[in-house]
Parts: C-alpha cells; sequence; structure tokens
C-alpha cells in the first residue's frame, strides 16, 4: 500500500505514469519569451551570408 494506505502499489504507479504525462502535455505550451524568433533571425543571418553557388563559380 502506498500514499498512507489509501491505494495500493498499482494505483500508485499508474497515479505516476499519468502525471509523467500531464507533465508532458504541459511542455507543449513552454515557448521562449521570444517565441523563438531571435534565434530564427541569427540563422536567417548566416543563412543570407553563405556564399551563394552562383558566386563560388
Amino acid at each position: 500500500m502506498g500514499a498512507g494506505g489509501l491505494i495500493d502499489e498499482d494505483e500508485q504507479a499508474l497515479l505516476a505514469a499519468w502525471a509523467g504525462h500531464a507533465r508532458e502535455a504541459v511542455k507543449v505550451d513552454d515557448f521562449s519569451a521570444d517565441f523563438g524568433i531571435l534565434e530564427a533571425l541569427q540563422k536567417r543571418s548566416e543563412a543570407l551570408e553563405r556564399p551563394t553557388p552562383e558566386s563560388i563559380a
């Protein structure tokens, strides 16, 4: 028996699994403050600085 004898071990394991699923579901709404805009702009800037195939030849 777990949780002060109120639930058995199987029920405790089931509740722990559901708690894990709940944590994963909440992570979906875990966005950075700028919604990733800064990272996207940095990647775009790096891509624009790379030489194009026409300029290599």
